[in-house]
């Protein structure tokens, strides 16, 4: 049905169809993995002739969360080329941070098994993670900034934190434990990660989150 989508607008005589796919979106009666296909089927045709359909499914969710105005990319994805993004967009360089089968850097979480080992990451947060990745901060890989009472700045990774102190990893690879009596200024965790909000497109989102949903 996909790829059927996608031919409609040069297809002659396809207004009937539009027109049916178009009231099913305002409607809500579309199915989750042909979301974005319709949206962008209805887009492509010429005149705009549907744009107003496009634009109040739209507003729905204007003022819902990032995952909620961004559901279309949650289902539908293609996990092979989802996989191709993974280890070689330019851009994003999802690899270069994290690491799959082994494969891949360190400075990010390991995604092997990361919905079989943490059930709670669904495509929801999947697609969070990549638009708002300082919303939820995996353990051991936020961004901060301590000063001391002495004047004494440190910065690096948030390796460990307890009730009495917390451990941070330098750009040096050292980790420093400091009380936190001895804590000044305490900056909240920031992920090291940039938003792919502008990095990738609606379709390599959902593809990237098949992918990931896949890995094993």
């Amino acid at each position: 049905k996909q790829h059927a989508l996608k031919s409609l607008p040069t297809l002659p005589e396809s207004g009937r169809i539009l027109d049916e796919w178009s009231n099913r979106l305002v409607q809500g009666r579309v199915a989750d993995a042909l979301l974005l296909d319709v949206i962008e089927t209805l887009q492509a045709v010429p005149n705009l002739t549907y744009k107003p359909a496009v634009e109040k499914w739209q507003a729905k969710f204007a003022s819902g969360d990032v995952v909620n105005r961004n559901r279309a990319s949650l289902h539908g994805g293609d996990a092979e080329r989802g996989r191709a993004l993974f280890t070689g967009h330019s851009v994003a360089q999802c690899i270069r941070c994290h690491k799959v089968r082994g494969e891949g850097g360190d400075a990010g979480p390991d995604l092997t098994d990361v919905v079989k080992r943490n059930p709670e990451k669904t495509r929801e947060h999947l697609l969070e993670s990549m638009l708002r990745p300082d919303v939820k901060i995996a353990a051991g890989f936020g961004s901060v900034s301590v000063t001391l009472d002495s004047g004494r700045v440190v910065a690096g990774t948030l390796k460990a934190e307890d009730a009495s102190s917390i451990t941070i990893r330098t750009s040096e690879g050292r980790e420093v434990s400091i009380r936190k009596e001895q804590i000044d200024e305490h900056s909240s965790p920031q992920s090291a990660m940039p938003s792919m909000e502008r990095a990738l497109s609606a379709r390599e989102l959902r593809d990237l989150i098949e992918y990931l949903m896949s890995v094993k």
